[in-house]
């Protein structure tokens, strides 16, 4: 992803970004580890998720290294004479238009994959549980989670309640939570989830924590936190 100062108002593809009638229909969402971005959160509208942060960009097109885009800062604010809740009022209204959103069984993948690759299988491999959420170019994609509605319909592909792993800023895991999983379950996907980020460039990791979706009480949680309630209840 391509980054544009906002001293470069006008980039070479035209786009006008002091227009914000016309740049907010150009607001795509990023979801990144607070670590990455806390030492300049000060500076950037933003909606805090668990452990995670919830920022806003501009998509400006294409260019030879990919999506060309310019991050939205509180000067982009002032200049548009706009408060946070409008910029996040006006993204979510175009987050599942501009880069919409895909849920996909993990078996599916691997499976294109392999034929992409050319391998052809002819043998029952198993099926795993997990499903995979991301955006349809699968940059940026595990903001999907923020999108208004989205967990709610994972949940009625999924058949309910499920775990939710962090495996980048690009992905997310679904995991269904259907009664089958022990009880140390929190804490054992915790640790996939850490294995996993010790492969990924520090930009690219989104957190240790696994979250979970109650979609009955319409709660998005840390699956500790999820689990304490639980207990509390029974």
């Amino acid at each position: 992803m391509v980054r544009v100062r906002i001293s470069d108002l006008l980039n070479e593809t035209g786009i006008d970004l002091r227009d914000y009638s016309k740049m907010k229909g150009r607001l795509i969402l990023q979801l990144l580890s607070i670590n990455e971005i806390g030492q300049i959160l000060d500076q950037i509208p933003h909606r805090k998720v668990e452990d995670m942060v919830l920022i806003c960009r501009f998509d400006l097109g294409t260019a030879n290294d990919g999506l060309l885009t310019a991050l939205v800062t509180n000067k982009f604010l002032d200049l548009y004479g706009i408060d946070e809740k409008q910029l996040f009022h006006d993204a979510m209204l175009v987050a599942e238009s501009n880069r919409p959103s895909i849920i996909n069984k993990m078996d599916d993948i691997l499976l294109g994959l392999l034929l992409e690759a050319g391998v052809f299988i002819d043998m029952d491999w198993g099926s795993s549980p997990f499903y995979v959420a991301s955006v349809t170019d699968g940059c940026n994609g595990a903001c999907v989670i923020c999108y208004p509605g989205f967990l709610d319909r994972a949940a009625n592909k999924i058949g309910g309640d499920f775990f939710i792993l962090p495996s980048s800023i690009h992905e997310v895991l679904l995991l269904p939570d259907n009664g089958m999983l022990p009880k140390e379950a929190p804490e054992y996907l915790e640790s996939m989830v850490r294995e996993v980020n010790q492969t990924l460039a520090p930009d690219e990791r989104l957190s240790n924590m696994v979250y979970h979706y109650d979609s009955k009480a319409k709660v998005f949680e840390t699956a500790r936190h999820f689990e304490a309630r639980k207990r509390l209840q029974s």
